[in-house]
């Protein structure tokens, strides 16, 4: 599974594609908690992108969501039970 903000960009991505229907795409945004996944997992890998506000956001806004984002994720792998991050 694979969770995002915007999944369906990942259709416009130039490689091959034939793969992606074996990929079960989530939506959802680590900023709201409530968005994240009830679905179990083994694993979580944190790719980190730039905000979709970025450009208007200063730079302490920029860093705010980076925490929050962040610990919106920690919490969800510990209250989750994930083996790893």
């Amino acid at each position: 599974s694979l969770f995002s903000r915007t999944p369906e960009n990942f259709e416009l991505l130039p490689y091959d594609k034939s793969d992606l229907h074996m990929i079960n795409f989530i939506s959802g945004d680590i900023l709201n908690r409530n968005s994240l996944p009830e679905e179990d997992f083994d694993y979580v890998i944190h790719a980190a992108n730039d905000s979709t506000k970025g450009p208007s956001l200063t730079p302490i806004e920029i860093s705010e969501q980076i925490v929050t984002g962040t610990v919106n994720v920690l919490n969800w792998v510990s209250k989750k039970k994930i083996i790893k991050i």
